[in-house]
């Protein structure tokens, strides 16, 4: 794919047809990005997917994914680039008081 840096990290899915549209590539996701966050030190997530893909499309929204530029795979076939971005870790997360919060 073109426009994949090598630090990025990417986010895919794919469900067998018959278990399609029952949540379980949004829910499978959720707990992947979750543990990329813990594993990883990336700042963000980068997801590849077809234009006519809208099942995908949908997934990637649910997750938070947002669109960051069009790009094509190795074969010159459209692809659309999206980016999930790590949430800035609060105080509270890092161990800090109420206190340090305000």
């Amino acid at each position: 794919m073109t426009g994949l840096s090598t630090d990025e990290v990417e986010a895919g899915w794919e469900i067998v047809e018959e278990l399609r549209g029952q949540g379980l590539a949004t829910e499978a996701m959720r707990a992947a990005i979750a543990d990329a966050w813990v594993r990883t030190n990336a700042d963000h997530l980068v997801a590849y997917i077809r234009p006519e893909n809208a099942a995908s499309l949908r997934v990637a929204d649910k997750l938070g994914f947002r669109f960051r530029n069009d790009g094509l795979t190795e074969s010159g076939d459209p692809m659309l680039v999206f980016e999930l971005r790590r949430e800035p870790k609060r105080l509270t997360d890092l161990g800090g008081t109420s206190d340090e919060r305000q």
